[in-house]
């Protein structure tokens, strides 16, 4: 068994016999470090990230009546053996996971076990909800499948199989409108959001309402995380992740907000932020990561934020995701002042006609300069995420987004591979127009690849030279030496090589002194 290190006994749940709920993150695939959350698609985790899991804690936190325990395999290395044999000794009653498609097959092991333990098993998460039916019918351990905002439904799950509705403390009852004040015990068709089955047969239940306020909510158990665990590049250990809202008035055709948020937008205040952050502080995190689909999609929210992170003193380092379209030189500048080190711009794309295809509306370059400039003078750094194989894709394309993430002069960068995820609008127009790649499964889809999508003038192999070619490219341009050999690094153990074949000598010298695409046009 692994042993907390110094200093992380403080941060570590209650491991013993007999758990009420034990909320899980399994052991990955191939020994890998994973990213597995409530608000974002699953992925092979960047450069050795370890992404702290605020989705579990927020599900924690609606039992202050119950027993409840964390298990992060992931964070803490457990192989299967040790896993289980976790497992086996918390003898929980509920086993709660998340769900993420590069991981679904370690995550459904992980669900035999706790079966084997005895343990009614709950699945949720973005890739649960569009496939809650046949995820049922496939895999009998699995008992239920949270559809949805999960929070609520988990809450009335258990308390309709343990009839402990009546043990609820006041804040979380006043979590239930009028319309879940039926009367107890009630039935599990009773509990929306929730799939299920009734004599062999899968029930999908009328759908859950999202929360209107999420102030309501009761701040994550952080405390209840091997918060020592968490670090990410630039990111040093204690790290978490605050979720400041739910939703994006966007309409980017990939964004998964499409599958549970769908065209909403709620932001927690400022005043309910800080007192988690406070809370943090005081558990030794230094370092956090402020989680939303669109961390500036509410500028009031953000300016008051940082007006109340300086008030309070936080001594914090913080980053976030941001568009260049949502900002404006004041704002980055009270964003600096309160502690943002580094922001990650979702630029997408540099060709304008995929972004309008792609739903994500025009975004000049001067645009993206301009705002990286703002960002620059006030000492944040700018890191920048792109994707590959968006809808109307071609090489001419891919050049242009190469040439500006060369020319807009970033500190980091990621070129992922479009994954048209279940749910997702990007998904049913790939379905119905033929695109998605045969042989390889969509639902596993990860960004680092292998390509699941391919279009007439842009073959799914092609896709992925170019992702290894963008890299490089990058990596070879002025001001990104902090980069370059790492990347380097990357490609020569075989990471870059959608992490299952390295690149030859004879491919990496290709690559490197292939033609240089800044100055591409179309």
């Amino acid at each position: 068994m692994i042993r907390p290190q110094a200093g992380e006994a403080l941060t570590q749940g209650r491991m013993g016999p007999g758990a009420d709920l034990l909320f899980v993150n399994p052991p990955g695939p191939d020994d890998d470090t994973w990213i597995r959350c409530q608000h974002r698609t699953g992925q092979r985790a960047p450069d050795g990230t370890v992404w702290p899991q605020t989705a579990l804690a927020q599900l924690a936190a609606l039992f202050p009546d119950r027993t409840v325990s964390v298990i992060d395999a992931n964070a803490r290395r457990l192989d299967w053996a040790e896993f289980g044999a976790q497992v086996q000794r918390a003898r929980p009653r509920w086993y709660v996971t998340l769900l993420s498609g590069p991981t679904l097959q370690s995550d459904l092991q992980g669900v035999t076990l706790a079966k084997r333990a005895g343990a009614r098993t709950v699945a949720l998460g973005l890739l649960a909800t569009p496939l809650a039916h046949s995820l049922l019918e496939r895999y009998p351990a699995l008992d239920y499948v949270l559809c949805g905002e999960p929070e609520l439904t988990l809450r009335e799950l258990v308390d309709t199989v343990d009839n402990t509705a009546l043990q609820r403390t006041r804040p979380i009852e006043r979590l239930f409108g009028p319309a879940d004040e039926a009367p107890w015990p009630q039935t599990l068709g009773a509990v929306r959001g929730l799939a299920w089955r009734h004599e062999g047969q899968v029930i999908i239940n009328a759908s859950r309402p999202l929360i209107p306020r999420l102030d309501d909510l009761p701040l994550p158990l952080h405390r209840l995380l091997p918060l020592g665990k968490y670090s990410a590049p630039a990111v040093e250990a204690p790290s978490a992740v605050v979720v400041t809202g739910r939703g994006c008035l966007g309409n980017c055709c990939f964004c998964p907000k499409h599958i549970v948020y769908q065209d909403t937008l709620r932001v927690r205040s400022p005043e309910s932020i800080v007192a988690e952050l406070i809370e943090l502080q005081r558990l030794g995190v230094h370092n956090v990561t402020l989680q939303a689909n669109l961390f500036t999609a509410c500028r009031d929210q953000v300016a008051d934020l940082c007006r109340l992170i300086g008030a309070e003193g936080l001594a914090l380092s913080w980053s976030c995701t941001s568009r260049p379209d949502t900002v404006d030189e004041e704002l980055v500048r009270l964003m600096a002042r309160a502690g943002c080190r580094r922001i990650t711009w979702a630029i997408e794309s540099g060709a304008e006609r995929i972004l309008q295809r792609s739903g994500k509306g025009s975004q000049a370059a001067a645009q993206a300069e301009q705002a990286l400039a703002w960002s620059r003078a006030a000492g944040i750094h700018n890191w920048g995420s792109f994707l590959l194989g968006l809808p109307g894709e071609t090489e001419e394309s891919i050049r242009r987004t190469i040439a500006l993430a060369v020319a807009l002069r970033l500190e980091r960068v990621s070129f992922d591979l479009a994954v048209p995820h279940p749910g997702t609008p990007f998904y049913r127009q790939a379905a119905a127009s033929g695109w998605l790649r045969q042989g390889v499964s969509v639902i596993e889809g990860d960004p680092s690849g292998p390509a699941v999508v391919e279009y007439p003038r842009l073959k799914a192999a092609q896709l992925e030279l170019w992702r290894e070619r963008a890299y490089c490219e990058w990596a070879m341009s002025p001001g990104s030496l902090w980069g370059h050999l790492h990347i380097l690094k990357q490609a020569r153990a075989g990471r870059l090589m959608l992490g299952r074949q390295p690149l030859t000598a004879a491919e990496e010298n290709a690559l490197l002194h292939s033609r240089p695409l800044l100055f591409a046009s179309e």
